[in-house]
C-alpha cells in the first residue's frame, strides 16, 4: 500500500511535547476513499505515515488536511491540558518515491491580487496603517490563516469582510453598514454574500466541509476585497469608483 510520510513540529520551539505512540487513525475527505494516520510526537517533532490505496504525491493536499486534522485536536488538548498555546506546522513530506519535499502553503492563483502595494518600496505606508489599527492586524492575520488552513477558510473569510465592513462603516450590520462598505469600494452586494454566506454554518459551530475549488474561491474573493481596503485607506478613504476601479460583481 502506498504511503507518504509528512513531518512538522510543535510550536513555539521551548515546549518539548514527548507523547506515547497513537494507535492508526482512519480519516476520509467527504466523497473519498479513507486514508490511515500512524502519528508520533517526540521532542516535539511530529511524524504521520499516510497509507491508503489512493495515496500519490499529487493527491498530497487530502492527505495533508486530514493530516492536520489528526494531529491538531491532539496538539490543543495536550497543550490546553498544561496551560499551553501550541500549534503543530508541517515543514516537509516524503513521498511515494522516497524523494523529500519542503512544504510551501499558498497558492499561485493569488499572487498579483494585491495591487495596492508593492511588496518592498510600500510596505512601510501600509504596514504603517495595520500598525495604527488592532482591527486592521486581526483581518489581515484571518486572511493569512483562512489561506494556510483551506479547513479554516471560510469562517476566517467571513471574518475578515466584517471586519472591513466595521472599519468603512463603524459598529453595527445593518444594510445600511453594508451599503456604505460596498459604496466605499465598489463591490456587487452578490459579491460579498458569496463570502459571508458560507461563513455562517461554522461560525455558528457547525463544521461544513468544502472542497478545494470552493476554499481557494473564497480566499481569492476576500484578498480582492482586502486589496480594495487597502486601496480604499491609501487613498486618503475616498470612494473607490469607475474606471480605476471596477466593480467587483459575482
Amino acid at each position: 500500500m502506498a504511503a507518504i510520510e509528512l513531518i512538522g513540529r510543535i510550536l513555539p520551539p521551548g515546549t518539548k511535547v514527548n507523547l506515547p505512540p497513537f494507535a492508526r487513525i482512519a480519516a476520509a475527505p467527504p466523497g473519498k476513499p479513507e486514508l490511515g494516520f500512524v502519528i508520533k510526537i517526540q521532542n516535539s517533532i511530529v511524524n504521520v505515515v499516510c497509507d491508503g490505496a489512493t495515496v500519490t504525491n499529487e493527491a498530497f493536499m487530502d492527505a495533508y488536511l486530514c493530516a492536520l486534522e489528526s494531529v491538531r485536536p491532539i496538539v490543543n488538548l495536550y497543550g490546553l491540558h498544561q496551560g499551553l498555546c501550541l500549534t503543530v506546522v508541517f515543514e516537509r513530506f516524503v513521498g511515494t518515491d522516497g524523494a523529500t519535499k519542503e512544504i510551501s502553503l499558498g497558492d499561485p492563483a493569488l499572487k498579483g491580487v494585491f495591487t495596492a502595494y508593492d511588496a518592498i518600496a510600500d510596505l512601510y505606508s501600509v504596514t504603517a496603517l495595520a500598525f495604527a489599527d488592532g482591527n486592521l492586524r486581526m483581518a489581515l492575520h484571518d486572511l493569512s490563516a483562512a489561506i494556510a488552513h483551506p479547513n479554516d477558510t471560510a469562517i476566517n473569510c467571513g471574518r475578515v469582510v466584517e471586519a472591513i465592513r466595521k472599519m468603512i462603516a463603524g459598529q453595527g450590520h445593518t444594510e445600511k453598514h453594508w451599503e456604505q462598505m460596498r459604496t466605499a469600494l465598489n463591490i456587487d452586494r452578490l459579491f460579498l454574500l458569496r463570502i459571508t454566506g458560507h461563513a455562517n454554518e461554522p461560525r455558528h459551530g457547525n463544521y461544513v466541509y468544502m472542497p478545494g475549488d470552493l476554499t481557494q474561491e473564497l480566499s481569492i474573493q476576500t484578498c480582492k476585497v482586502m486589496n480594495r481596503y487597502l486601496e480604499y485607506r491609501l487613498r486618503g478613504s475616498l470612494p473607490l469608483t469607475d474606471p480605476d476601479f471596477p466593480r467587483l460583481t459575482a
